[in-house]
């Protein structure tokens, strides 16, 4: 094959995006904190990015009189030697039996600052550390505290907290699990364990090798019994090894045997006892801490507070709190029957079905009334009170103000930077190109300058994309501004991308994470974006105005008959908003209201 040269043409499309698209894409849907930080980010790296000032006050003539004298004093302090000037200044004060000018203060170490508010870990160790406990003890209770989650409920059991003091600790595996659930009489019986785990992961039959291990077990130590007035210690030894591994010799082949002549009905039995292994309790390994220790230092743990701490669930929590009144008020600190109802009663009292609980307990239902109010001021989360979670404040990055009879649409450009090109830089790189010198330094500053213009463009048509993605919303929730969430059309991106003359994807970048004060309130710009429902007569609703709706008509409701979700359908249905029962059961889940039967008042 000839190997030839030639042209040709070709013509095609293509979407080509540029790095100044890219960046204005970027820039698009940040944040406003996301954005300062881009562009304090840009001002550090980028020389000829400046910040201008927001008010620049013309030179006076006095001032550009003072230009020359203030040249002049420049050059004559270029002929001073500064470094042996101050290396002079230096001696002077530094030398000895001179003052220094500075005074030595007494300032607090840097680890006592404080840099964060205490969370439930640190305020449970600074009650430890202030107890005087065994060193062990104290260990333990800090392996504990440190298995609590952020609620102050413990997330690991006693066993695998015993584990923990076990030097390279790893969770025990299936065969170390059966050489421990066995207690192993002699050497002998603890190689039949091991040959015991193997076959169990082969698949063998469990029951038959605990059969064959048993037997084992009694016949070494009997058959070195027998022997042992005729025999050395070694010959011992050896019988017993011999007659171990007969035995599981013997118990292999059985199973062997079984396995293969079992039916399905078998295999489904061998399943179920590898399954009751995998689920045997936890080992403690060997160099584990004690149990009575462990549960000692949980014991003190609980004993801290805040009441209810280092429980493993809400029920062991509630009875520890009643606990903890009973010794600061005494015995009359509740009523007797709420500790049985936790206790006894745990199921029922969690589906509130308080009935039964009167019906079981021989008392009648008003009786309840108080134990399920003891109840209620009990701490479903010990450690709410300690959280760190702080709160958000959110800076809104367009304001909506009515003016006159119109709405106003203003950008928020507080705590922007103001940019432009440094004129210095301007200035030098006119002169580079006037002498035709440093080329690299040229297309140094070229490349700054031209990624400095893209981010001023890219920052322009930002704000001015923002403005006319908000004026669009404000024109068609022109009702909402007005009167409230009651008229509240339904909106979708396409019909803010057909007003604006642009693509739904740049609508959704940018009311992504953006805010709009109007004068019903902060809000989220997604908020005025959803789907509406059919009704007979009015046009679409709004699914938030259906939202609503629930929720006024659950706050307006008979407590001890409340309206489930079908009668919700119903209320709607006549009011010609046709929404099925589990489109109101959703939206009343999103709305974070419980249902009918959680709703419903008893006493």
């Amino acid at each position: 094959m000839a190997l030839e040269q030639k042209l040709s043409l070709k013509l095609a499309q293509k979407l080509v995006m540029t790095p100044s698209l890219q960046q204005a894409i970027k820039l698009l849907q940040m944040t406003r904190i996301e954005l300062d930080t881009v562009l304090s980010q840009e001002l550090i790296e980028n020389p000829v990015l400046e910040e201008r000032e927001v008010v620049e006050a013309e030179p006076s003539v006095d001032q550009t009189a003072e230009e020359p004298a203030k040249e002049d004093n420049a050059d004559s302090m270029s002929d001073i030697d500064l470094e042996a000037y101050f290396s002079d200044y230096a001696e002077s004060w530094e030398g000895q039996g001179a003052a220094s000018v500075y005074e030595d203060r007494a300032e607090p170490p840097l680890e006592n600052t404080l840099s964060r508010d205490p969370d439930l870990y640190d305020h449970l160790l600074w009650q430890l550390h202030m107890m005087d406990v065994e060193p062990k003890t104290r260990e333990i209770a800090e392996l504990i505290i440190g298995n609590l989650d952020p609620e102050g409920f413990l997330v690991a059991s006693v066993e695998e907290i015993a584990a923990m003091g076990a030097d390279g600790y790893l969770e025990p595996s299936r065969e170390a699990m059966l050489l421990q659930v066995a207690t192993p009489l002699d050497d002998d019986a603890l190689l039949e364990d091991v040959a015991e785990a193997d076959a169990l992961i082969n698949g063998a039959d469990v029951r038959a090798l605990d059969d064959a291990a048993l037997r084992a077990t009694a016949a070494a130590p009997t058959a070195a019994a027998d022997d042992a007035n005729e025999t050395s210690a070694d010959e011992i030894a050896g019988a017993a090894d011999a007659s171990a591994d007969a035995a599981i010799a013997d118990a292999s082949g059985d199973a062997a045997e079984a396995a293969s002549e079992a039916s399905p009905t078998d295999d489904v039995d061998a399943a179920d006892d590898v399954d009751a292994v995998e689920d045997a309790p936890f080992i403690v390994p060997p160099g584990g801490y004690p149990i009575e220790l462990v549960e000692r230092a949980l014991a003190l743990v609980r004993s801290l507070d805040p009441p209810g701490v280092a429980c493993r669930n809400l029920q062991e929590s509630l009875l520890a709190q009643l606990d903890r009144r009973v010794e600061s008020d005494g015995e009359d600190a509740f009523d007797p029957l709420t500790r049985q109802v936790i206790a006894e009663h745990w199921d029922r009292l969690t589906h509130r079905k308080f009935d039964q609980i009167a019906k079981a307990l021989g008392v009648p239902l008003r009786r309840l009334e108080p134990v399920a109010e003891e109840i209620k001021n009990l701490q479903t989360r010990p450690g709410r009170g300690f959280s760190t979670d702080r709160t958000h404040y959110v800076e809104p990055d367009v304001h909506v103000v009515k003016v006159g009879e119109d709405f106003v649409v203003q950008l928020n450009d507080d705590g922007m930077p103001k940019l432009r090109v440094s004129r210095a830089y301007r200035r030098m790189l006119q002169k580079m190109r006037q002498e035709g010198d440093q080329r690299d330094a040229q297309q140094y500053i070229q490349e700054k300058m031209r990624s400095a213009l893209w981010l001023i463009k890219s920052l322009d048509q930002r704000q001015r994309t923002i403005y006319k993605v908000a004026t669009s919303i404000c024109k068609q929730q022109r009702g909402f501004l007005e009167y409230g969430i009651e008229h509240l059309r339904p909106m979708v991106l396409r019909d803010v991308a057909e007003d604006i003359e642009m693509h739904e994807s740049t609508v959704s970048r940018v009311v992504s994470n953006k805010y709009m004060h109007t004068p019903r309130g902060l809000f989220p710009m997604k908020f005025f974006f959803h789907s509406g429902i059919d009704r007979e007569y009015g046009g679409d609703i709004s699914s938030l105005t259906v939202k609503r709706k629930i929720q006024q008509l659950i706050q307006q409701e008979d407590q001890k008959k409340p309206l489930s979700d079908s009668a919700l359908m119903k209320i709607l249905k006549r009011e010609g908003i046709h929404i099925a029962r589990r489109t109101v059961a959703k939206y009343r889940d999103e709305l974070g209201i419980p249902s009918s039967t959680e709703r419903k008042k008893i006493f």
